[in-house]
């Protein structure tokens, strides 16, 4: 779904000269995508990751899980073979982008979302599998214009897997943010002690502190101010629900970006109350 105030006032400049619509692999538009896996070769029941990588071209930039304020999130629509099993799509560290008085997010140059795929433990060895995917993006400079692709990856499956292209896998991996309960070597503790508010204390010294409203259609986190002095952040937003239905838990996600002592950015997603 695009999500903006002016989507319209975008929309309507499909047709000007500057913007391209990529159609596929290889067609000259500013987003070019394919699917790479970590595995040239994956056994019966194996899970692998297979990486939907973009590359952008200069000045252009397209959308994290949650645009902001305007845009449209990448979609995946994944075609396996039977018995196959994809699961939720984990994205990088996205930027901030301001313009004409809003606030998106998302990425520039490249990125790579990772998925893990379970092989259906059915799956006959010695054979050829085809992995598809229909990609949906929005993708922006001074204007914005939808582009989609039909991607395919071929795979074989043996009884031994076999690696492949794990240096770029790693260097993606690296780039994604973890779970508080993952980040234990950084933070100390976080709490929620009312609604819109997160405290982290931290166990080494962060910077450069920057919030991320990691949330869907079903709630919005507006208005989030932080405030970070020492070893701990304190963060408060203002929630909105729009569809309670499809709110799993009284909790959403805020992700949380900042810089180690190394000087290396890092992201942790932490929960927040939305209702008490």
């Amino acid at each position: 779904m695009i999500r903006s105030r002016s989507v319209m006032m975008f929309l309507c400049v499909v047709g000007w000269g500057g913007a391209v619509m990529a159609q596929s692999p290889g067609d000259g538009g500013a987003v070019q995508a394919r699917l790479l896996g970590d595995h040239s070769a994956v056994a019966p029941g194996q899970t692998f990751r297979v990486g939907l990588l973009m590359d952008i071209a200069p000045k252009w930039h397209t959308y994290w899980l949650n645009p902001g304020d305007s845009g449209q999130t990448i979609t995946i629509d994944w075609q396996l073979p039977d018995g196959w099993r994809a699961g939720t799509t984990r994205w990088p560290l996205p930027q901030r982008f301001t313009e004409a008085g809003l606030t998106t997010y998302g990425y520039t140059k490249q990125v790579m979302l990772i998925v893990d795929m379970t092989v259906a433990d059915s799956a006959p060895a010695d054979a050829m599998v085809t992995i598809a995917a229909d990609v949906n993006w929005l993708e922006c400079q001074q204007a914005c214009v939808p582009g989609q692709a039909k991607l395919t990856m071929k795979l074989a499956v043996a009884q031994q897997a076999t690696q492949a292209n794990q240096m770029l896998f790693d260097q993606w991996r690296r780039r994604l943010p973890r779970t508080v309960d993952q980040a234990h070597d950084v933070i100390a503790s976080t709490s929620s002690p009312r609604v819109g508010q997160v405290v982290i204390k931290w166990k080494q010294p962060v910077h450069h502190v920057d919030v991320f409203p990691a949330t869907g259609q079903a709630v919005e986190l507006a208005e989030i101010q932080t405030h970070h002095a020492g070893d701990t952040t304190q963060i408060t937003c203002q929630p909105t629900i729009y569809l309670p239905d499809q709110l799993q838990s009284d909790t959403a996600r805020l992700l949380v970006t900042y810089r180690d002592a190394a000087g290396q950015r890092r992201g942790v997603y932490v929960p927040v109350k939305v209702r008490p």
